[in-house]
């Protein structure tokens, strides 16, 4: 429903990728600069957001921003063996520091 509501999107139009300042100062990107995430199963592009919510290590992408940038695209495609629920929320990744994104959020 996120992707359907016009005033958030105009707030917030590009994907936006939450990482600590550690990991920024780590991977050598600034807040508000370019990266993609890249893992076995794709890779998404998006602006570093620094966060004290995020620990260093780890990055929060939104599950359903807009089509093209769900960060389900990344996780894998296991399932619990119980309830045969996938795991839509972990998943390594690369972070890789990139220009000005190739496909705009637009």
């Amino acid at each position: 429903m996120t992707r359907r509501a016009s005033n958030l999107l105009a707030r917030a139009p590009e994907l936006q990728i939450n990482i600590s300042a550690e990991d920024g100062e780590t991977y050598g990107v600034a807040d508000g600069e370019w990266i993609s995430l890249k893992s076995r199963r794709g890779v998404l592009e998006g602006r570093v957001l620094y966060t004290e919510k995020m620990r260093a290590g780890e990055v929060f992408v939104p599950f359903v921003k807009l089509q093209e940038h769900a960060a389900n695209f990344l996780t894998s495609d296991a399932l619990d063996p119980f309830s045969g629920i996938p795991e839509y929320k972990v998943c390594a990744v690369r972070i890789e520091k990139v220009g000005e994104p190739v496909h705009s959020a637009d």
